[in-house]
């Protein structure tokens, strides 16, 4: 299957990442679904069960499986629905961290290829492809939102765009496990006062 020099999101995608990268704290994946002409070109993004942090995303395995077998009930084979792995970082850098980086290599390293899509908060993003087939590589690819056919989403999507934006908070709800901050954990409440955290905080620093 050939592949395309840019990844484009179109506008049920786009917007619906975005507004998981601003309503949600931490980290927020999940899977772009392909397009029937061009893997590339992303039509829907789809989140599975995980447990997030502010710097971290860990899938549910068997989320996963009911992920691809779902998908192919409707048609659409993993090529379409597995290959693109795409997810925000609350902050602004759109950069892969080296949690990242394990990620990609532990879940897609079998694959023929896949790519990993990072959104930051501050519209950077980053998307590189790794290919397995042949002599192997990867290549850093542009990020591509599909303007024009925005105003016919939005015109075709105005009526229903209330209950569409419930439907995507409804599912992070339903997706997403908010897992402590693992860089900084507050002292508990009441244990020693303002004062002794504080100095607690000092000496940790220290």
């Amino acid at each position: 299957m050939k592949l395309g020099s840019f990844v484009l999101l179109r506008p049920a995608a786009f917007m619906k990442l975005m507004f998981c990268c601003h309503q949600a704290h931490t980290e927020i994946a999940g899977f772009g679904i392909s397009s029937k002409s061009d893997p590339l070109v992303i039509e829907e993004f789809v989140l599975v069960l995980q447990s997030n942090t502010v710097v971290t995303v860990e899938f549910d395995d068997h989320a996963i499986a009911n992920h691809i077998e779902d998908f192919a009930d409707q048609g659409i084979g993993p090529d379409r629905s597995f290959r693109v792995w795409i997810h925000t970082h609350p902050g602004r850098s759109a950069a892969p961290s080296m949690v990242d980086e394990d990620t990609f290599a532990r879940c897609f390293g079998r694959c023929d290829w896949a790519a990993m899509l990072i959104q930051g908060r501050e519209q950077e993003n980053y998307c590189r492809i790794r290919f397995n087939a042949g002599p192997g590589g990867q290549i850093i690819i542009p990020v591509q939102f599909d303007w024009a056919s925005l105003p016919t989403w939005l015109s075709d999507n105005a009526a229903q765009m209330p209950q569409l934006l419930a439907s995507w908070a409804d599912e992070m709800f339903a997706c997403v496990r908010e897992l402590p901050d693992p860089i900084y954990q507050p002292p508990a409440r009441g244990f020693g006062g303002k004062r002794a955290r504080r100095r607690r905080r000092r000496r940790e620093a220290d």
